[in-house]
């Protein structure tokens, strides 16, 4: 990510309960197209272990999970209960992000 589009960045999706050196952020510029993942792309929730990853396939956020993916985020991580970021995917009848997230290696 070129340092100028950080500085213009926008944070957006943050583990909010994340400790504070794994936090996660996804960086948006001001015309709301995705520059940059700005920390630990597989930092994970304290509690639940979720990662952006996850979350942003349970919202649906295609192009997020693209930036995620595009980080190293690792698809085959689980949270605390079990849950991947596939499983949030099918759940919610995203194919397109399913099928992105098998493409990376992601196994039910």
């Amino acid at each position: 990510v070129a340092p100028r589009a950080v500085a213009e960045a926008e944070v957006v999706l943050r583990h909010q309960q994340a400790h504070a050196a794994g936090e996660v952020a996804v960086a948006v510029g001001q015309e709301g197209q995705l520059v940059g993942v700005l920390a630990d792309p597989d930092a994970r929730e304290v509690g639940s272990g979720n990662t952006a990853l996850m979350l942003a396939a349970n919202r649906a956020r295609l192009e997020e999970v693209r930036l995620l993916l595009q980080a190293g985020a690792d698809v085959t991580l689980e949270a605390a209960d079990g849950w991947t970021a596939l499983a949030a995917a099918e759940m919610i009848g995203d194919s397109e992000i399913a099928e992105l997230l098998r493409a990376a290696g992601a196994v039910r």
